[in-house]
């Protein structure tokens, strides 16, 4: 039973921190960007890898790397939309 309410504990502050992201990007931003729950999920399928192979520590790093990278994409193509409507 101690093992069911530690490992509810685990997920839930993973999770308060995907929600947070959430909520700024959806009401503080006014933007419906869904690259918050991508970028969460690439980045845990790269660590899960990773581990799996025998590197959890290596996974961390390249599952953070992976989830900033699909960051950067995606705002890079909306700065890009941006600046394209407005020298229209």
């Amino acid at each position: 039973m101690l093992g069911i309410l530690q490992t509810t504990l685990e997920l839930g502050a993973l999770y308060a921190f995907v929600s947070i992201a959430l909520f700024i990007s959806y009401r503080l931003l006014d933007i419906a960007d869904l690259t918050t729950d991508g970028s969460f999920v690439l980045g845990m399928a790269i660590s899960v890898s990773c581990a799996f192979a025998g590197h959890p520590i290596l996974g961390i790093l390249l599952g953070m790397l992976a989830g900033g990278a699909a960051g950067y994409v995606t705002a890079f193509l909306l700065l890009f939309d941006v600046f394209f409507r407005f020298c229209k």
